[in-house]
């Protein structure tokens, strides 16, 4: 295996500590300007909730603390962060060379993701409970 150098091994863990911050100033500037987000398309014309339907008040109730609500809007947001999590564990577990490298971008596995995506865009549809609010 491929041996990294201190700075890169370093790199990769002050990375959380970089980009979480980040993320969250760039989402609360942004949850001020709500109004600037277009409709949903499918929704608009076809009355269809699309798999990314409700993700701007997932990520916003997710910023406000309120992961059910988050999860109740879109499950997208709450998915990826733990889907990132996994995938930064497996980055610090490669470059300590202790592990194979990124288990979870396997094909079977983003197959898997765009299974699930579909089902849940079938169901919300279906079952009105799971539309956003």
């Amino acid at each position: 295996m491929k041996q990294y150098s201190k700075l890169t091994k370093a790199f990769v863990i002050l990375l959380p500590i970089i980009l979480l911050p980040a993320i969250y100033f760039v989402a609360e500037f942004l949850s001020h300007y709500t109004h600037f987000f277009p409709p949903c398309v499918s929704y608009t014309l076809f009355h269809f909730h699309c798999p990314g339907c409700g993700l701007t008040r997932s990520v916003l109730a997710l910023l406000n603390g309120d992961i059910l609500l988050s999860i109740r809007q879109n499950f997208i947001p709450v998915f990826s962060i733990i889907a990132g999590a996994w995938l930064y564990i497996e980055l610090v577990l490669y470059v300590f060379n202790k592990k194979p490298p990124f288990t979870l971008l396997k094909t079977k596995y983003l197959w898997a993701f765009l299974i699930i995506l579909l089902i849940y865009t079938v169901v919300r549809n279906i079952f009105t409970a799971l539309a956003p609010i």
